[in-house]
């Protein structure tokens, strides 16, 4: 079980990889909820997402080719063509995560470009003195959590929410947000010992910092929007929100969720890249 503010979140996350099971695994009823993240960010069709281009070009080289994903191409022998953003993709992979025991995808969510240009929040991702994410700029970064929701296989796999930046609890985020807290398939847990009902959605915060702090005016502000969304959604019906802070560190993850009144602590990956 988990202590807050003292253990790693019991909901391990790991990261959506290419292998096909053909078997459903069978689950006891008492095991750990097992979740992926995803980064989508395997978009061939561009519109502004930086990541996808460097993806494909450091898999085009022919001794990488066999890391291809089961959707990518290999075209040339110097060459590959990835791209996940197609719906017939997003229901193989809904199909593969659940046989391999899969409970829910954690999608990475931030600022869209260049809708939200006009928030500060993030124009401060973007850019700035110290940006959250140097440029990086994609049109449609939401692509794979609609492909799931559009699936007639969405039933099989949960989803949650990865928010990332200074910008997630902004009123006009948390107008976003909050609807899919609400939705049937979103992924709720306990978030204490001996609970029988899992009524809290899971909410996930990754890259935020004293600089991400202060684009909202600094902590104490900060942890204010946060205290916001969570009332909010209380007042939708859609529960108290389950909020764990992401770092690469437990200190840092630790101090994240201090400062904001978070529920629990995590990782987004091993800081070693192992």
């Amino acid at each position: 079980g988990l202590e807050m503010g003292k253990a790693w979140t019991a909901w391990w996350l790991a990261f959506m990889v290419g292998g096909v099971l053909t078997a459903p695994i069978l689950m006891k009823a008492d095991a750990p909820i097992v979740g992926a993240i995803r980064w989508d960010a395997w978009n061939g069709h561009g519109g502004g997402d930086l990541i996808s281009s460097h993806v494909m070009r450091t898999l085009s080289p022919q001794q990488f080719h066999d890391r291809v994903p089961f959707y990518g191409m290999v075209v040339a022998p110097d060459n590959v063509s990835v791209d996940a953003n197609q719906q017939a993709v997003m229901d193989m992979e809904l199909q593969f995560a659940a046989a391999a025991g899969l409970r829910y995808f954690a999608y990475d969510t931030y600022c869209v470009w260049p809708a939200d240009a006009n928030l500060s929040q993030c124009a401060g991702y973007w850019g700035g003195p110290t940006p959250t994410s140097v440029d990086y700029k994609p049109s449609d970064p939401a692509y794979g959590l609609k492909l799931h929701l559009a699936s007639e296989f969405a039933h099989l796999m949960n989803f949650t929410l990865l928010l990332l930046g200074a910008s997630p609890a902004t009123p006009m985020m948390r107008a976003r947000y909050l609807p899919l807290l609400g939705h049937s398939s979103y992924q709720r847990v306990c978030g204490t010992p001996g609970c029988v009902n899992a009524d809290r959605p899971l909410v996930f915060l990754f890259q935020a910092s004293d600089n991400e702090a202060e684009m909202n005016g600094g902590w104490d502000a900060w942890r204010l929007q946060w205290e916001a969304f969570r009332n909010e959604s209380l007042a939708q019906g859609s529960g108290n929100p389950y909020f764990v802070a992401l770092d690469l560190t437990f200190d840092r993850a630790h101090t994240l969720q201090t400062n904001l009144g978070f529920d629990a602590v995590s990782a987004y990956a091993l800081p070693t890249g192992v």
